[in-house]
């Protein structure tokens, strides 16, 4: 039921279910005796590169936020056990997925390099002569009466 729907990311981007194969493992953690027979665990394993639903410059941004997520063969690779529900497990790394791909596809913004105001500038070498001042009187050179 999953399996096959489509991953609204916004209104530009839909990714179909059927680029993301999902495996089960048994999960770790509590579950009583079903922990040892339920393989609760969801991985989901989508290959970007190979798609093309997203850009090589969203595609590289993935890469160097995420690296842990990418397997040697171009793989990237979302898991969630965060509950002992194989349904809500799989609708958690959709929805991990989706705010992932959401952040790398918006471009970072190039930052405007801007100077300094002079009241800043008057400050900050006020604040470098009462510090010198300061260390200056501490001196025993200048601190006695020669």
């Amino acid at each position: 039921m999953l399996d096959k729907m489509d991953l609204v990311i916004n209104k530009d981007l839909t990714i179909p279910g059927e680029q993301f194969q999902f495996s089960y493992v048994r999960s770790a953690g509590p579950g009583g005796q079903n922990v040892n027979k339920v393989s609760s665990k969801v991985m989901l394993v989508w290959r970007p590169t190979e798609i093309g639903a997203l850009d090589a410059d969203a595609i590289e941004r993935l890469r160097q936020r995420y690296p842990s997520f990418w397997t040697k063969e171009g793989e990237f690779i979302v898991k969630s056990q965060l509950t002992r529900d194989q349904v809500k497990n799989k609708q958690d790394c959709l929805t991990k997925l989706r705010h992932i791909i959401a952040v790398v596809i918006v471009p970072p913004k190039k930052r405007i390099p801007t100077k300094p105001t002079l009241g800043s500038i008057r400050r900050r070498l006020e604040n470098k002569a009462r510090q010198s001042d300061k260390k200056r009187s501490r001196s025993t050179k200048w601190g006695e009466d020669n």
